[in-house]
């Protein structure tokens, strides 16, 4: 739709923005979602899929597992799974600052990206670009709400508490 060029446009303008000074790069996975992860019980024993490994930013591959792992099961994002993934991911690699900072843009990125390589990934798509279409418009959303609490109004968040 026209909505969603216009969302996939301003998202890419928020990536061509973004200051990556202080936002520590290396070797990513790219991929970190729920059906790449291997477990026995509740022990992970291995990681799949290394197709999209790249080296890009570190916390890409934080928010692209965050994007999927905290969600609960209507698919709103949970924002008790998100500090709890931020928090295990701070005990092992401490984010920067401007990591921290940036985590909503990376995911609203990261989603957006998802969504594109969905589109065109055939006909039909392997997996719905709507569910990281969805997701794209409520970063988006948080991202106007927090411009609009740095004016003095209240905030909200796409994160319902549970």
């Amino acid at each position: 739709s026209i909505d969603d060029c216009v969302l996939l446009e301003e998202t890419i303008e928020i990536y061509r923005r973004l200051n990556i000074d202080g936002l520590p790069g290396g070797l990513i996975h790219g991929d970190l979602f729920r059906d790449n992860a291997l477990f026995i019980g509740e022990k992970l024993t291995g990681i799949i899929d290394y197709y999209r490994a790249c080296e890009d930013l570190l916390a890409i591959d934080l928010a692209v597992a965050i994007n999927d792992w905290c969600r609960d099961e209507n698919e709103i994002p949970d924002e008790k799974k998100r500090v709890a993934m931020i928090d295990g991911y701070n005990a092992i690699k401490p984010l920067t600052d401007a990591e921290s900072h940036s985590m909503i843009a990376l995911q609203q990125i990261s989603a957006a990206r998802f969504a594109l390589t969905r589109l065109l990934s055939g006909d039909p798509p392997l997996k719905d670009p709507g569910e990281m279409l969805n997701l794209t418009r409520k970063f988006a959303a948080t991202r106007r709400e927090e411009k609009r609490y740095q004016t003095g109004q209240p905030r909200q968040s796409i994160y319902e508490p549970h």
